[in-house]
Order: structure tokens, then C-alpha cells, then sequence
């Protein structure tokens, strides 16, 4: 059964992930010869790196005296929310990124607040180049998030020396990703992924608007991929397409764009269609996420994939508390708590992404650029999501585990003072 886990490093997920996930489990579970203890391990370890980033985040709210109001409900937010409690549960790497970029949102936020401080303290400039290292290679979409912020950063900041630890972090992330190339045995694998959006355009003109394709058009989308494939089209999800393009063994990028473009023009409307339907859960507060259940059937009988409740090989389900799991699956796959006005806003990633658009206004009126500049890196963030495959809830985990800070910044703004 260990075949299971002796899977080839790729970077279909983060190396570093996968190989620590994969040492902590494989080892211990050769020890007690049992997998879920080797999984159990990995769950603990990772739920005390998630709680250490919220007490984190805690005692930084209690630093700037915000109300206790607001402290006591993220405390509870933070112990009690199934949103929290179903992904401190999951291995994906997701959750320790969410929580590490928690981290760091608040010391970026730090730093702004109180520039000098930063600048005289090694140690708070060390912990943000290792911090914001880690968050880089734990999500490979981060770093297109982290160069326009750092460009932010830099200029708000109106101090040369803080392109030190800027600029550290640069050097070491290429340094890994050389390593990790030159250095270290990693299957590079290809997903199209970062065609998503086009090639779920192409699919729906394909499907919606078949007339308006032009012979030679025809011939070059089946030089990437086939009939079956594009009629597999699901508009909330492009697994199904981007998974099966054969596009390194073509003419590459280019010939691919010249023809996405060439429909395109014909077919703008559609175009624009795919885009919002294929994302639609990112900023549409009242969207039933439920993409995996029109691509995945076997797996998802059910009315919506909001989470993956289950336990894949080579792990087992093995509840100790039976009626607790049953809840946090019908949150799972039904769509019951998106009938409950108000209560499921707090479930819904749309409805965090208007909080977050409100307290960037907010702050915007009220002239608190640090505020301002520090959540502009979960913007970021979110618009790569927006060229992604899918709208999933651990993409935008970020969202639900900074919750607590944006709400007390948009309720007790005024404690957070720069201190010049």
C-alpha cells in the first residue's frame, strides 16, 4: 500500500509541500504501519502552525487596543467556524499558504504603521524575508501577486533601505526555483493552466456558436485538443479542457493566441460570458459552488463541492465523533446553509470579496494608506485567481482566515495609527 505515497515530486503542486507532506506521513506510517497516524501527525502539526498564526493575529489586534468586542468574536470565529475548522483539517497546501500570508499581511501592515521601527530591527526584516519567502513557494501563483505589490511597497515606503529585505526575498526565490531545477529530482508537469480562460472561451464558441468557426479555425483547434474533449465543456470549471491540450507539441503559445484572438473578435460576447460564468463564485456573494459536481459525478452526488469532505487513498475515514462530521459534510456538499439569510455571507468567498472591496473604500475615505497599500495584496492575489481553472473556497482561503482583521479594520480603523 506505500505505493501510494511514493509518488514523483511535481510541480503540479509546491515541491516543498509535497516532500514534507510526503516525509512526515511516509515515516511515521512506516512506524506505526498504519496510514491515518502518519496523516494524524501531519493534521497536528499543521493545525499548530495555523493556530500559531491566529494567535498571531490576535495579539495583534489586542496591540492596536482594538474593542474586546471584536477580539472575542474572532477568538471564537477562529475556534469554532466550519470554514476554519474543515481546512485546518485538510492537507492541501492552501491552508498553512493562508495562514502564512496572514502572517505576513500583518507584518507588512507593521511596517508601514511604523516605518522606523522596521528599518532599526534586523530581526523584524529577517522574519519578513522568511515569511514572505515561504508564502511565495508555497502557492505558485503568489509571486505574480507579490512584484506589483512589491513595486507598492517600495514607493509608499520612501526609504531606500527597505529594498534590502525586498530585494532578499527576490534572490532567494530565484535561488530556490534554480535549486529546485538544477538541483533536485522534480517531474515538471503541464497543465495549460495558465490557459484556462482562453481555452474555456474557445470551448463555449465551440459549443454555442459552432457556425461562426471557419474551416482552417476547425483544423487548428484539433491540433490541440478533439471533439470529445471540447464538448465536455462545463462553464464553471476547465479541467476537463486544459487537462488534455496538446500544446507543446505544436507551435506553442503563440499560434494558440493568434487563434484565440481569431475567434475572439467574431465572438466577444462569448467570450466575455465564459470569463464571468467561470468565475462567478469569486465575486457573486449568492453563487452555489459546485464546479466538481459537473465534472466529477462519481465523486459528487450532491448539490454543491463547496469543500472536499472525503479521505482519499491511502488514508481512511475513521470519525470519532460521527454527528460532527455529518454537519461539516452537509456544509460540504449540500446546499442547506446557502438557504439561511446573512449566515451564509460568512460562507460565501463573493460575499468576503465585497467586505474586502469595503474596507479598502473605507480606508481610501479615511486616508489610511497603510491599510489601503497591505490589502492590496489580497487584490492582487484574488485577480490571478480570476485566470484560473475554478472557483474553489481554498483558493481564496485568505479571505475567510484574514476575516477577523479586515472586520476590525473596518470597525476600529482609527487604533491603527502611524507612528512617524
Amino acid at each position: 500500500p506505500y505505493i501510494y505515497m511514493r509518488k514523483l515530486v511535481s510541480t503540479w503542486q509546491p515541491p516543498i509541500h509535497t516532500a514534507i507532506l510526503g516525509f512526515i506521513i511516509i515515516n511515521v506510517s512506516n512506524i506505526f504501519h498504519e496510514f491515518n497516524i502518519g496523516i494524524a501527525v501531519f493534521i497536528f502539526l499543521q493545525m499548530l502552525i495555523i493556530a500559531g498564526c491566529f494567535t498571531y493575529c490576535l495579539f495583534f489586534l489586542r496591540k492596536y487596543n482594538t474593542k474586546k468586542i471584536i477580539n472575542i468574536i474572532s477568538l471564537l470565529y477562529y475556534a469554532i467556524f466550519p470554514v476554519i475548522v474543515m481546512f485546518a483539517l485538510c492537507s492541501t497546501k492552501d491552508t498553512i499558504f493562508s495562514a502564512l500570508m496572514l502572517i505576513n499581511i500583518i507584518m507588512i501592515l507593521e511596517a508601514l504603521l511604523d516605518k522606523k521601527a522596521f528599518l532599526n530591527s534586523k530581526w523584524k526584516q529577517i522574519k519578513f524575508v522568511v515569511i514572505t519567502l515561504l508564502v511565495l513557494i508555497l502557492r505558485n501563483n503568489a509571486i505574480y501577486a507579490y512584484i506589483p505589490f512589491f513595486i507598492i511597497f517600495i514607493i509608499i515606503f520612501k526609504n531606500k533601505k527597505v529594498l534590502i529585505p525586498v530585494v532578499s526575498v527576490i534572490i532567494m526565490y530565484i535561488v530556490y526555483l534554480v535549486v529546485l531545477n538544477t538541483g533536485w529530482t522534480v517531474h515538471k508537469l503541464f497543465y495549460a493552466e495558465e490557459l484556462s480562460v482562453p481555452l474555456q472561451q474557445i470551448a463555449r464558441v465551440y459549443n454555442y456558436n459552432y457556425e461562426s468557426l471557419s474551416q482552417e479555425e476547425l483544423e487548428m483547434i484539433y491540433e490541440y485538443t478533439d471533439d470529445e474533449t471540447l464538448k465536455k465543456y462545463v462553464p464553471e470549471c476547465a479541467d476537463d479542457i486544459k487537462e488534455k491540450v496538446n500544446l507543446k507539441e505544436n507551435l506553442g503559445y503563440t499560434k494558440f493566441l493568434k487563434l484565440w484572438a481569431s475567434i475572439g473578435i467574431k465572438n466577444i460576447g462569448i467570450y466575455i460570458d465564459s470569463f464571468l460564468e467561470n468565475t462567478i463564485g469569486f465575486w457573486y456573494p449568492s453563487t452555489i459552488i459546485d464546479g466538481y459536481v459537473k465534472t466529477i459525478p462519481e465523486w459528487y452526488t450532491t448539490e454543491t463541492s463547496y469543500f472536499m469532505a472525503h479521505c482519499e487513498l491511502p488514508g481512511r475515514f475513521d470519525s470519532k465523533i460521527p454527528w460532527l462530521k455529518d454537519i461539516y459534510f452537509n456544509i460540504s456538499r449540500e446546499t442547506d446553509i446557502n438557504k439561511i439569510p446573512v449566515i451564509s455571507m460568512l460562507f460565501s468567498p463573493g460575499a468576503m470579496v465585497w467586505l474586502l472591496f469595503i474596507c479598502i473604500g473605507y480606508s481610501v475615505y479615511k486616508k489610511r494608506k497603510e491599510i489601503t497599500v497591505t490589502l492590496s495584496l489580497i487584490v492582487l492575489l484574488w485577480l490571478t485567481l480570476l485566470l484560473g481553472p475554478m472557483v474553489l473556497v481554498r483558493y481564496v482561503l485568505i479571505l475567510f482566515f484574514g476575516f477577523p482583521l479586515v472586520f476590525a479594520l473596518i470597525l476600529n480603523g482609527d487604533k491603527f495609527k502611524t507612528n512617524k
